[in-house]
């Protein structure tokens, strides 16, 4: 059975009783100078965003733009959605847009309500509630506060989640809001699970997994659940370390999970012969913009360095290994 059958859709809730809607998105699009120089996530929510609106219904809509770890990061602006609310604008120029770039939930509450006439609102950096006004990192996004959650859900009759790249994470704005109202996931999140469920069960082979990510933890029941149904495991990212150290390789000053190291020798036994790691990697003294080594797996005089990137090597034994690839997961 495909992986999202069971999952609620756009369809299986009657738009027509919602007088607004809050939408988590994902956009979280890369800016320069103020300026969006790659709009394609905006672009992939429109579908939902005008099915929605179809409907009659209004849109409060929700997103992170990157991390936020400090007052600098809100009080520079350079993290604001007010941007992303401009395309939003000329995109949609027969909408009537509203940008809400204070936090307050009562200003937010106020703006919302008093604007009948405004298809979509955007609100402001879900992750601006991650620091508190005296500067403490208080995560009330990133660890779901319950609060935070339920005022968001309180400006809507319905929320839909159509922002797939978050939806592992348990946040207030896609977790948090979907305990208080009738939910269902978007067009978006319904076409990744179709073809994500289409590439784990089709039977074309050779198929492989390209997996990345600094943490070995986040991955194990990926990795124990599909390694069944896949030829090759490509890993590649900060997890790396975590299975070279598992293997007594040297790995230098780089990120390792070492009480999953265990853990990565139990998944080595098991799935060892599908399990492919890099050769070589491109190493340096600090996390930094700055020129590299490259050495090989094997080698132990880097003990001082950190790894931060797969060799050359590397990169062409993944090529070759994907060059005859039916399916790429």
């Amino acid at each position: 059975m495909p992986c999202y059958c069971n999952k609620r859709r756009l369809s299986d809730l009657d738009f027509s009783k919602f007088k607004r809607v809050v939408i988590r998105l994902d956009l979280n699009v890369p800016i320069q100078g103020g300026k969006i120089t790659d709009n394609n996530r905006i672009v992939k929510a429109l579908p939902t965003v005008n099915r929605i609106m179809e409907c009659g219904s209004q849109l409060v809509v929700l997103s992170h733009l990157s991390r936020i770890k400090s007052l600098d990061d809100i009080n520079s602006g350079k993290k604001s959605l007010k941007p992303i609310a401009d395309e939003f604008m000329r995109l949609l120029p027969d909408k009537k847009i509203m940008f809400i770039s204070d936090i307050a939930h009562e200003k937010v509450k106020a703006a919302v309500e008093g604007n009948p006439d405004v298809n979509i609102f955007i609100l402001e950096n879900t992750r601006y509630y991650d620091v508190d006004s005296s500067g403490s990192v208080v995560k009330q996004e990133s660890k779901n506060d319950p609060a935070l959650a339920k005022f968001w859900a309180s400006l809507g009759d319905a929320f839909v989640n159509d922002a797939f790249g978050t939806t592992h994470r348990k946040h207030a704005s896609n977790v948090g809001i979907a305990g208080f109202l009738p939910s269902a996931m978007g067009m978006l999140i319904e076409k990744e699970l179709r073809n994500l469920s289409d590439a784990v069960e089709s039977k074309a082979s050779p198929k492989f997994l390209i997996l990345g990510g600094s943490k070995v933890s986040d991955k194990i029941q990926l990795i124990n659940s599909i390694a069944p149904k896949v030829d090759k495991i490509l890993v590649g990212g900060g997890m790396v370390y975590t299975f070279l150290k598992a293997m007594g390789k040297e790995v230098g000053k780089s990120i390792v999970e070492d009480e999953m190291i265990d853990q990565c020798k139990s998944m080595l036994r098991e799935h060892g012969s599908k399990i492919v790691l890099p050769v070589d990697h491109v190493v340096a003294p600090e996390f930094k913009d700055m020129a590299g080594k490259v050495v090989s797996v094997d080698d132990t005089s880097w003990k001082d360095m950190m790894a931060l990137d797969i060799g050359p090597a590397t990169a062409k034994l993944y090529c070759d290994l994907l060059s005859d690839s039916k399916v790429v997961i």
